[in-house]
């Protein structure tokens, strides 16, 4: 039984069909009624009231059918109002059908059923959400009338395609997982509101194929790798994220994980901008290097036809000269004798050559010429053809590296092209196979005898690996499969065969499907075979190793390697540039090869060119006047003048011709001209400029010489011997016509966009938007010009245009591109202040101006111009400048480039650079990472070159297109760090001219070693401070000529020059056993063999340099030194100092000096001044060689005795001396003894010697030496008392007088070693309360007096009273205050001793030195 439709009538019954009827869909009423009781019983619905068309079914809006036997959709006809059907898990419902019977559905899931086609879906038109997953579709369709649909899912389906959705223009929900989707396309484009995309489990291998979406503005949710479903092959590649992320912005979620965060955006952005800049780099690097190959063939080309035209020229020269005799008029001599001349006047005789008759030996000749003319003519263009075919190769394979490095770009890399060297283990398998495959019996009609192999690319395609591994594994897996693996089947890869394939053009994808191929894997078999070699089976024996493949499973097939190579032939090319066919397109120098010689023919153009008859010389006319132009013509007036010959001539002007009127035809060939603007106005028919000094045209390539010149002349049917053609002129007239810019062109080339796109493609941003964007600027009428304001972009690359103009209403202009016209000049840009890119790329410009506004510019390109200079051009102004190319220009230096320091890429590779110093410019470009400086002199001529960039420049990261290694940093570290080179000098100086520098301040820079090359480029220095540096010798610094003063403290100076070798053990041994050995000193360096350097050096500072050995320093090189300072060493013995005989200031302060030999100041008898303080001197002997010191400082020592003064007596010249803080210089004689000795001394210890200390010091010692003489006449009983007069005084010593009154001296600290005075004896006043005295800084004595009452003997120290006085010695008045005690300076009074008390004296005095003597050597004890 099957229910039919039911219609109600009008009293409301429903008519029945006998049960055993069918309905339309092919159930029983019986059945249908069955499956609608259960389907209302289980959505809760009375079946009876739904039968009876009651108010009950017309309020069910939602229907839902769970369970199994719904295998039709019956019954929706009782359910007009339904809202929402949901049908899950049917697997017998193949059909949606019956959708007509409710128009208001919104929502409908059939789901987990076997659906196989999307039909009647025009039905229902408010459908909002559709269910369909799980089912067996194949293809979207019928799906257009359903314009209000939000949500689709049509996961888990069989759909191949994603397509007919164009007019779902309202979907936000869409989900396509789980089915067979290989690509995405642009089949979304139109899905503007599209929010939630999930194509998960298909087979979208491709991420170039998901920035497709970015065409989705709402897109927030995008997963490629569901948990819930299989993950897309695409989604398990490298970099996956980072590509979603940098070209979705607005996602929020990606594969259901939150993006929202600020630096994961971030990051992905940054990694991309490095990928885009590495390989601009690349590409740019890649056509750098193509330029200079094209330039080296070119000059090659050039040497190539300088023969070929040299003989042209002298052919044709003399083809002219014939021709010339027809073209001038038979001049009477009658008129030369009728006519006087007048003096310098050429006669009509000189200026009318021989006219040659027509004979046969003239048409002989001329034929001749000219059959030459023509064999050397195609000689020419068989040259220019070759060099043609030659050009177009080397581009074609820069295209294709091009297009591989956008690949791996455009794939994150996944795509990748390693470049393969002989080093490589895969190179030489593949190398040998290839030539292994390879028979010369297959090509034996070719002439072919052998394939060379130049390059060898490894492919690695991450998407097609794992595509043949997923294959391969499938077959394997089988256990029922001939390869399933078993202990007996374990070698399967073994199977594997490498195929050659080379594709057909006039296949599917013609010439692009080599780089499909690469990328995207091969086509199914109905597109093409995929076969190896196309060779018939022959019967030689390489027969076995080549066979022909068909494959059928595209899968199987897997690209791997890249083989270029060249057939060898028996015969040599034909092509002279066959030789550039090994040049790579790499940064190496390729070697030019060199044109064979052609002097043979010289011969044989010789005997043409001297052919008879022969053309009489003329004279040689330099300038014209109206008279030479009639006579030469022959006509009495100028506007009768048609045709005019000035073959062969010096004319450099053609001025005096615009007269002429009439003139149609002119011959200026083989003159000086240089330029054509005389003939501007005449209205010639033809001119022959031909072999003239015509160089340039401005503005005008040379490839496009010919179209501009027929634009220019339209009436022109000529040119250079060439009939002007009808689609040359077309074309000329195009290229005309596009010379300036035009509102046409505007429009048509210009968009609109607001943002820049987010593509991986390197070309300009103007280009990009141009071939992806579809926001044209539209007029709205002929007044309209608001259009103008809303241009951003505007590409006009490959326009013919020779001037930037009508832009000046495009305010809003951000990127511009005029690559590859004819632009001379930079201008009417000035309006266009938001322009932040700006190409103008192969043109002509040669001065690079009117870009000084143009404050936010970012991007300039440059390149392939004819700029010169970049100096004082405004480039200060661009701020936010970051990339700048100014490759293939006449740049000779980059000065200019210092006043960008947001420079972050440079491209100045292919100029004319010379000095390498230029480098220095580019060290305040603090944000540069990428520079190419290759292809200019500079590069090639410096050995050290990169190494000297990257010194320099520490910010880079890529040098000439190559990246610097850790390793190269720190090479280039260890070869320039700490040198001092010219280099390095004129980076301090800011220039180089170095014959103007006197003066040389580098103190703390590190330097190591001097290279500042010959003395004449310091000519002029004079003093150098080098303080602070790592020097170890002066080697460098010998080469100063003129150098007078030099500071080398605190280095690590070991000697003047670099230490040699030591000799060998057997040569220090003398053969004389009785000599001894020399100093070790000596054995090393023997100064008398020492070539004297830096001869006018006078001034050398060589403090702090932890010297120990004087004599290896090789201070007798410095012949002409006066002062040197060698304070803070750790020197032991002076020594090495035997030639410098004009030294007079010797600096020896803190050293380790212990005493001095006898040849320690041998040859320094100008010595004027000597310091010695700080050391460890014990004894003041071997200074008697310095007879003119004048002064000697010897503070801070270890002299013990007062005597060792004593051997200072010799100098007579001392004015000045030091000896504080010696242990003599505690003792109270030290002083008058300096001065009673030393005559001259002016200053004892910076205290100056006054006449009243000079004469007490006389008296003092006079005195002493008549004690000593009683003394001694006593001891031999010859003593007189009588002698002299005796005093006698109580507390007084025998023989001195009272002290003079004290003066008193108020003391805080008193340091006896720093005293900068010498007095008497410490006595304390009897009448103090304390009677003890102190000495030696601190050291009491027991008692005031001496031993047994005796009055305090006679001391060494200062002497120290507690009682107030007027004045002491010396002129020093004190003061004090308090309770504190007073301290006295005293001097003790010469007076002669009583005679009365000299028995006392002579007992005291032996008893004190023997005190003095125990003292001593209790001092020296303790000292140990």
């Amino acid at each position: 039984m099957s229910v039919q439709t039911p219609r109600g009538n009008d009293n409301g019954t429903v008519a029945v069909q006998p049960s055993s009827s069918k309905s339309k869909n092919g159930l029983s009423r019986e059945e249908e009624d069955e499956i609608m009781k259960e389907v209302c019983s289980n959505n809760g619905i009375s079946f009876m009231k739904v039968i009876n068309g009651g108010e009950d079914a017309n309020r069910v809006d939602l229907l839902e059918v769970f369970f199994l036997g719904y295998p039709k959709m019956v019954g929706l006809n009782l359910f007009p109002n339904l809202r929402k059907l949901v049908i899950i898990n049917q697997p017998l419902l193949q059909r949606i059908e019956g959708l007509q019977h409710i128009p208001k559905l919104n929502e409908l899931w059939i789901c987990e059923c076997d659906i196989k086609r999307l039909e009647h879906f025009n039905h229902v038109k408010h459908l909002h959400k559709l269910y369909l997953y799980s089912n067996k579709i194949q293809v979207i369709e019928n799906l257009e009338n359903l314009t209000e649909l939000e949500v689709l899912w049509l996961n888990h389906n069989q759909i191949l395609n994603i397509e007919n959705i164009s007019k779902l223009s309202r979907l936000k929900q869409l989900n396509l997982a789980e089915n067979r989707i290989e690509k995405i396309g642009h089949t979304l484009d139109s899905c503007h509101r599209l929010e939630e995309l999930n194509l998960s489990g298909n087979k979208i291998s491709s991420l170039r194929d998901l920035t497709n979406l970015m065409r989705l503005p709402s897109l927030q949710s995008l997963c490629l790798k569901d948990p819930l479903y299989s993950p897309a092959p695409v989604s398990l590649l490298c970099n996956y994220s980072t590509h979603v992320l940098y070209h979705l912005p607005s996602l929020c979620k990606l594969d259901t994980y939150d993006v929202t965060g600020k630096s994961m955006n971030e990051v992905a952005e940054s990694t991309v901008m490095k990928k885009k800049m590495y390989y601009n780099m690349r590409i740019r690097t890649l056509f750098r290097n193509l330029a200079q190959v094209l330039s080296k063939m070119d000059n090659y080309q050039q040497q190539m036809l300088n023969f070929p035209h040299e003989r042209l020229r002298a052919l044709i020269s003399s083809m002219k000269e014939i021709e010339q005799e027809d073209d001038h008029p038979q001049n009477d001599a009658d008129n030369d004798r009728n006519n006087t001349r007048s003096p310098g006047e050429i006669s009509g005789t000189e200026l009318n050559l021989q006219k040659l008759n027509s004979s046969t030996n003239y048409n002989t000749k001329l034929a001749a010429i000219k059959e030459r003319v023509n064999k050397w003519e195609k000689k020419c263009a068989e040259i220019e053809t070759f060099y043609t075919d030659t050009v177009t190769r080397f581009k074609e394979t820069a295209n294709t590296l091009m297009n591989r490095m956008v690949v791996e770009l455009e794939s994150g890399g996944n795509v990748r092209f390693e470049e393969g060297s002989p080093s490589d283990m895969w190179f030489t398998s593949c190398h040998d196979l290839v030539l292994s495959r390879f028979c010369a019996a297959d090509f034996r009609d070719h002439g072919i005898v052998g394939i060379k192999v130049r390059r060898i690319v490894r492919l690695h395609n991450r998407t097609l690996r794992a595509r043949f591994d997923e294959k391969l594994m499938s077959i394997v897996d089988d256990a029922e499969g001939e390869y399933y693996i078993s202990n007996r089947n374990v070698s399967y890869k073994k199977l594997l065969e490498y195929l050659f394939w080379m594709w057909d053009p006039s296949l599917p994808g013609g010439s692009n499907e080599p780089e499909r191929i690469l990328e995207e894997g091969f086509m199914d078999a109905e597109n093409y075979l995929v076969s190896a070699l196309n060779m018939d089976n022959s019967s030689c024996e390489c027969s076995a190793r080549q066979c022909e493949w068909y494959i059928f499973d595209n899968e199987l097939v897997l690209p791997e390697y890249i083989v270029e190579f060249e057939y060898v032939t028996k015969l040599r090319p034909k092509s002279p540039f066959a030789q550039f066919n090994e040049v790579l397109l790499d940064n190496k120098d390729s070697i030019c090869p060199s044109p064979h010689c052609q002097e043979e023919d010289k011969m044989v153009d010789s005997d043409v060119l001297n052919m008879e008859p022969q053309v009489k010389p003329r004279p040689r006319l330099i300038a014209l006047t109206e008279e030479l132009i009639l006579k030469i013509t022959g006509h009495e007036e100028l506007e009768h003048i048609t045709v005019l010959n000035l073959h062969g001539n010096g004319l450099c002007k053609l001025k005096p011709l615009q007269p002429l009127k009439s003139l149609k035809r002119l011959i200026v060939s083989f003159n000086e001209l240089t330029k054509l603007d005389d003939l501007s106005h005449m209205g010639l028919e033809q001119i022959d400029a031909s072999f003239n000094k015509i160089s340039t045209l401005e503005g005008v390539k040379p490839d496009n010489l010919r179209l501009r010149i027929i634009g220019r002349l339209k009436s022109l049917t000529v040119l250079d011997r060439t009939n002007v053609t009808e689609g040359e002129s077309s074309a000329a007239l195009r290229v005309a016509a596009g010379s300036r810019i035009s509102q046409v062109s505007l429009l048509t080339h210009s968009r609109t966009d607001h943002h820049r796109p987010r593509s991986l493609s390197l070309f300009s941003t103007a280009q990009i938007l141009i071939n992806t964007s579809r926001h044209k600027p539209e007029k709205v009428g002929d007044s309209d010009t608001h259009w103008y304001s809303k241009i951003t972009a505007l590409n006009l690359d490959n326009q013919h245009l020779t001037k930037i103009s009508n832009i000046e209403r495009l305010e809003h202009l951000r990127y511009a591109s005029f690559n590859n016209n004819d632009i001379t000049k930079i201008e009417g840009l000035d309006s266009c202040h938001k322009l932040e890119e700006l190409s103008i790329e192969d043109n002509c410009i040669c001065k690079l101006e009117g870009v000084n506004k143009l404050t936010n510019l970012r991007r300039l390109s440059l390149g392939q111009n004819f700029i010169e200079s970049i100096d004082n051009c405004g480039l200060e102004y661009l701020e936010r400048l970051h990339f700048l190319t100014l490759d293939n220009n006449k740049l000779t230096t980059i000065v200019g480039l210092q006043n960008v320091p947001s420079l972050v890429e440079l491209y100045i590779g292919n100029n004319l650079i010379t000095n390498i110093r230029d480098v220095f410019h580019l060290k305040g470009l603090v944000n540069l990472v990428i520079l190419d400086m290759y292809g200019n002199p500079v590069a090639s001529d410096n050995e050290n070159y990169r190494m000297f960039v990257i010194y320099h420049l520490k910010t880079l990261k890529a040098l000439d297109g190559t990246a610097i290694e850790a390793v190269e940093g720190n090479n280039a570290k260890d070869m320039f760090g700490g040198r001092l080179t010219p280099d390095f000098v004129a980076e301090k100086l800011g220039h180089s001219n170095f014959l103007e520098v006197r003066e040389m301040d580098l103190p703390s820079s590190g330097i190591r070693i001097v290279d500042l090359g010959s003395g004449d480029v310091f000519l002029n220095l004079r003093s150098v401070n080098l303080e602070h540096n790592n020097l170890t010798s002066f080697s460098g610094l010998v080469n100063l000529p003129n150098l007078r003063v030099l500071c080398l403290n605190h280095n690590r100076i070991e000697c003047v020059m670099p230490k040699q070798k030591q000799p060998n053990k057997q040569k220090m041994v003398h053969n004389n056993s009785s000599n001894s050995l020399r100093n070790g000193a000596d054995l090393y360096n023997n100064d008398s063999n020492l070539t004297p350097v830096l001869e006018n050096l006078e001034v050398l500072h060589l403090g702090y340099n932890c010297i120990k050995d004087m004599a290896a320093l090789q201070l007798s090189r410095l012949t002409g030194l006066k002062a040197l300072f060698l304070q803070g060493n750790e020197i032991q013995k002076v020594e090495g100092l035997e030639n410098l005989h004009d030294l007079r200031e010797l600096v020896l302060d803190r050293n380790k000096i212990k005493n001095l030999n006898e040849g320690s100041f041998i040859n320094q008898w100008n010595l004027q001044e000597l310091h010695m303080e700080e050391n460890r001197l014990r004894e003041l002997t071997y200074f008697n060689c310095l007879e003119n010191l004048q002064r000697l400082y010897l503070g801070s020592n270890r002299v013990q005795e007062v005597g060792e003064l004593e051997n200072l007596d010799n100098l007579q010249s001392l004015i000045e001396i030091s000896i504080v803080n010696n242990p003599a210089a505690r003792r109270h004689l030290h002083r008058p003894l300096l001065v009673y000795r030393l005559k001259s001394l002016m200053v004892i210890d910076g205290i100056p010697v006054t006449e009243e200390e000079r004469a007490k010091a006389e008296l003092y010692f006079m005195d002493q030496q008549e004690v000593e003489m009683t003394w001694k006449a006593n001891n031999q009983g010859l003593y007189d008392p009588s002698i002299t007069n005796q005093g006698t005084s109580d507390g007084s010593l025998p023989g001195i007088g009272q002290y003079k009154a004290q003066i008193p001296v108020k003391v805080t600290n008193m340091q006896l070693a720093t005293s900068p005075l010498w007095n008497g004896s410490i006595f304390y006043d009897d009448s103090a309360t304390q009677d003890n005295g102190q000495r030696g800084g601190g050291r009491r004595r027991p008692k005031a007096n001496g031993e047994n009452g005796a009055p305090a003997p006679l001391g060494r120290t200062n002497t120290m009273y507690q009682q107030s006085g007027t004045s002491g010695y010396g002129g020093f008045a004190y003061t004090t205050s308090g309770n504190r005690a007073q301290f006295f300076l005293n001097q003790i009074p010469y007076v002669a001793a009583q005679s009365s008390q000299t028995a006392e004296y002579v007992e005291w005095l032996t008893r004190y030195n023997n005190i003095i003597e125990s003292r001593m050597n209790n001092g020296r004890n303790n000292r140990k």
